[in-house]
């Protein structure tokens, strides 16, 4: 009988584990909080009255929703489905640019999908009729960050051109869905730059010089982006509107600059560290015992697979799957992990919004 391989059983692994955390009481959710003007919205006017809606404000994001609206309807029930897909899409993305990046770690990079997966400061998927946005932003991001990889890693021109034009769509796509995951674009410089600077093991100019090359396609975009963002579109949303954030930078401008840069340390800390203990207690706090228990033997069912898949994997196999790496690769990891959460924060408290446990104020932990 064919043994089937590492790959297939870490990407098995990583959906069933997606599959056991997010979708076992799927089919008792419904519509909650900004869902409902939405759809009530839907209803009223049809896909042309969710598409004026967004129009002050985000308007790619008002044709994603009326598209989502003829294709699920107003039935609670396909809307959770859908975004369990994308964030599986997602988790699956984020498996592979691991692997990518560290072709070699299998077990670390299946490790860190695993926690990416059942990463518990994002709360809000529920709420998926308004929030599968989020999902879908983050999951065209990670793709895009996959292809920037794959373009640099082929050697076919055609192909490279084909992947540049894809990986910079889904940059324009999840850029017009939320715009304050600009700083995204610099989580990609920063991957680039990783890539270069691990082949050559140089800091020196010519290394600079082709991320920049590598990196080009994206900075014209994301700058363009900008420039029609803050200068060309007029939001009169206030929480967007560009005139009313420069006026509060205009008027305190170092009491805005520290506020910033206090807010943005404090969302790192919350986002890496406390995203793992706030969720659970608050979880604790207000659970009756039968969620308890079923979250306790989900956690344990979800432990025995990981054990099962890791041994089966990684002691079973007649050769070892983690080739030699450098003895400072997990401080790669943790820096490179550091820079993008830092870079990915910073846009979002310039906009004046930031990391609470509350509401639906973790979704920024994405």
């Amino acid at each position: 009988m064919k043994k089937v391989s590492e790959t297939w059983l870490s990407l098995g692994l990583v959906t069933l584990v997606t599959l056991l955390t997010y979708g076992v009481l799927i089919w008792q959710l419904g519509f909650y909080r900004d869902d409902w003007y939405l759809f009530s919205t839907a209803q009223s006017q049809g896909p042309a009255g969710i598409v004026a809606l967004f129009q002050i404000d985000r308007p790619l994001l008002g044709y994603f929703y009326a598209f989502g609206y003829q294709m699920l309807g107003v039935s609670p029930l396909p809307w959770p489905i859908a975004a369990l897909v994308v964030r599986l899409a997602g988790h699956l993305a984020f498996f592979w640019l691991l692997r990518l990046l560290w072709p070699n770690e299998r077990m670390a990079t299946l490790t860190v999908a695993l926690l990416f997966s059942v990463y518990p400061g994002y709360t809000v998927q529920p709420n998926a009729g308004v929030y599968i946005s989020d999902l879908v932003a983050n999951a065209a991001a990670l793709f895009s960050f996959v292809l920037t990889i794959k373009v640099w890693q082929s050697s076919r021109l055609w192909i490279q051109a084909l992947l540049s034009i894809l990986a910079g769509l889904l940059m324009l796509f999840y850029l017009g869905i939320f715009e304050s995951a600009i700083g995204l674009e610099v989580a990609r410089f920063g991957l680039v730059w990783y890539v270069i600077w691990r082949k050559s093991q140089s800091v020196s100019k010519p290394v600079l010089f082709q991320v920049l090359k590598a990196d080009l396609l994206y900075l014209v975009l994301g700058a363009t982006f900008l420039v029609w963002r803050l200068f060309f579109f007029q939001s009169t949303r206030r929480s967007t509107n560009l005139d009313v954030l420069l006026g509060k930078y205009g008027a305190l401008p170092l009491r805005s600059m520290l506020s910033v840069t206090v807010e943005t340390l404090k969302d790192i800390i919350e986002t890496t560290i406390f995203a793992w203990v706030v969720p659970f207690y608050q979880f604790v706090a207000t659970s009756n015992y039968r969620d308890f228990a079923m979250a306790v033997g989900l956690s344990v069912l979800v432990t025995i697979c990981v054990f099962v898949v890791f041994w089966r994997a990684y002691h079973g196999m007649t050769s070892p799957p983690d080739g030699p790496h450098p003895p400072d690769q997990p401080l790669h990891l943790i820096w490179l992990g550091l820079f993008i959460v830092a870079f990915a924060l910073l846009p979002i408290d310039m906009a004046g919004r930031n990391v609470l446990f509350t509401d639906q104020w973790d979704r920024y932990t994405l």
